[in-house]
């Protein structure tokens, strides 16, 4: 039995597909479970998956359980966490080409960023398998080209950043094996397993399974492994120069404020994770063209019978066609990234002119638009006072912008704990930010529920662009420990430019006293990602020791230990899985 998204079976063409939800099969059944297609043997392209598939007894993949006879994945992406029994893949689950003669190009320009777990796990694919079929001496090649993994991927026995198992076959001895080449590939989610890979976990032979010019983290990869992937640090495989021979004009780009700094393929983009100064004068026209179809998907695969149970929901979400017109002043880096949540035309111009002997900026804005709202749910903040830690009974709290491009408006709740400390209706204050921009906020404290919650629109003739205190909060001391304050439902209204706040805690009394640190962020890089789940993977098993600040950032589920499962609950927000460490 197989199940997919979109079809148990695929023999012809899936074009421009998106699937959303969960795909699950049932215990006892489920041969091949996919993101789109369970079993393929035609074409699938430029579609995506952000389901989470799980083969409770199979195989499972983030696109396609088993692709196989010529069936071919390309301009594709997965990003959904992926499970089973046997053979699991962050974009395919077992990869398998039977045939006399032939060159085939099975899977290219795809990438998953998903957590795989299974038997055999790849970042991308978990079992890969060539044959040759017949008594014949033709050619045959089964080629897996420009594509990466991101994803955590744990092998009950074997497991590759990219690959779980390389193996080529033959139908009998006096005939060649066919050969299998990775070309310009990368991963750097971490490997593990008792046969683990940064790149490949197993590779049969590299005398017909050739690996050309494709990469591996040696930082978050966890493996030192040699002739399955070149190891690179993880600084390196963020310079376009470590990658030997790619092409950074036609398939691949790479930028800082990009995809965490690592390639992406330019037919696919990547997500906006960064922004930097610029000096540019851009000229962006959004208008809205097309309309695509995206369907959200929850199947599941029962015993009984011969037929797969699937349940389809159709949703229409309207998708844009933009321009860009871009004219660099300076030498500069420059995104320019437009969202439209609703039918509407936009026209936005922006010029920013900087002196290099001056550090004022000086801003021009001309637009019309509809504000996007943008949530940001990571700015999982606690700043904790020790026991025994008062100053005068009172304990000051800063809220900092950073990252701020022409907010039209806001809103947030700061939480604290109302068993320690306490804030009274008017112990709050406005910072610079909102004193500069002429913006009065307004505040409703619940002390009972132990939150403040604000909201702002900002003065239409200001721009509302500062970087600093947005307000201070002055709480009382009711009680010895440890007070813990966090902020939540952040969302920011946008007039142009890319959608990218900061929110930061900050204590601003008795500094000796307080520590902060950002929840889930355990190598204090600002980021919450798989590098955090490594870190704690890596304490789990003695391999290094996490001080006590550290482990309060480790400790996401806040039972009061440090454990793999803190480790898979930062997996799951990294893949957008869970949108908050306070619903755990």
């Amino acid at each position: 039995y197989n199940a997919g998204g979109i079809a148990g079976e695929n023999n012809g063409t899936i074009e421009n597909c998106t699937v959303k939800g969960t795909i699950t099969s049932a215990e006892s059944e489920g041969d091949y479970i996919g993101g789109i297609a369970g079993y393929n043997t035609g074409t699938i392209t430029g579609s995506s998956s952000s389901a989470t598939v799980t083969a409770v007894c199979g195989n499972a993949g983030g696109v396609v359980g088993c692709n196989t006879e010529n069936g071919t994945v390309e301009n594709t992406y997965a990003t959904g966490n992926i499970s089973a029994e046997n053979y699991a893949g962050g974009l395919i689950g077992y990869n398998y080409l039977s045939t006399e003669s032939g060159n085939v190009i099975s899977v290219s320009s795809c990438y998953g960023t998903g957590n795989v777990s299974g038997k055999y796990a790849g970042g991308l694919i978990g079992y890969l398998y060539t044959y040759r079929s017949g008594y014949t001496t033709d050619t045959i090649t089964n080629t897996v080209k420009y594509c990466y993994a991101q994803g955590a991927v744990t092998g009950t026995t074997y497991a590759g950043g990219l690959i779980g198992y390389v193996n080529s076959g033959r139908y009998h001895s006096s005939y060649p094996y066919p050969t299998i080449n990775i070309v310009h590939c990368y991963s750097i989610g971490s490997s593990v397993a008792s046969n683990a890979g940064g790149l490949i976990g197993y590779l049969s032979s590299t005398e017909y399974c050739s690996v050309q010019s494709s990469y591996y983290n040696a930082d978050t990869s966890g493996c030192s492994d040699i002739d399955k992937g070149a190891s690179v640090s993880d600084a390196s495989m963020k310079l376009q120069s470590s990658y030997n021979g790619w092409d950074f004009d036609s398939v691949w780009a790479i930028s800082s404020s990009m995809n965490d700094g690592y390639p992406y393929l330019l037919a696919l983009g990547a997500e906006n994770t960064g922004s930097e100064d610029d000096t540019t004068t851009t000229e962006t026209t959004t208008e809205t063209t097309t309309e695509e179809t995206s369907t959200e998907t929850t199947t599941s695969s029962s015993g009984g019978g011969s037929s797969d149970t699937t349940t389809t929901t159709t949703e229409t979400t309207t998708e844009a066609t933009n321009t860009t017109e871009t004219t660099t002043e300076a030498t500069t880096t420059t995104t320019t990234e437009t969202t439209t949540e609703a039918t509407t035309t936009t026209t936005t111009e922006t010029t920013t002119l900087s002196d290099d002997d001056d550090d004022d900026k000086t801003t021009t804005t001309e637009a019309t638009t509809e504000a996007t709202t943008v949530d940001d749910s990571a700015s999982q903040i606690k700043v904790s006072a020790p026991e025994n830690a008062k100053l005068d009974n009172t304990l000051e709290v800063k809220l900092i912008m950073r990252n701020v491009d022409v907010i039209s408006g806001g809103q947030f709740v700061l939480n604290y704990d109302n068993t320690m400390v306490s804030l009274e209706s008017d112990g709050y204050s406005s910072g610079a930010v909102l004193t500069e921009a002429g913006i009065t906020p307004v505040v409703y404290v619940n002390n009972d529920a132990g939150t403040c919650s604000v909201a702002f629109i900002s003065n239409p003739t200001a721009n509302f662009d500062a970087e600093g205190t947005l307000m201070t909060f002055t709480f009382t001391s009711i009680a010895e420990g440890t007070a813990e304050f966090s902020v939540s439902d952040l969302s920011f209204s946008y007039k142009s430019g890319t959608k990218y706040v900061e929110l930061d805690i900050a204590s601003v009394s008795d500094s000796t006293n307080i520590t902060s640190y950002i929840l889930g962020d355990v190598n204090d890089d600002n980021k919450i990602n798989y590098l955090d789940a490594v870190l704690i993977l890596r304490s789990v098993v003695g391999m290094v020791t996490l001080d006590d600040t550290h482990k309060l950032a480790a400790d996401v589920d806040g039972n009061g230990s440090v454990n793999y499962m803190d480790a898979m609950y930062i997996l799951d927000y990294s893949a957008g899985n869970i949108s908050s460490f306070g619903d755990l």
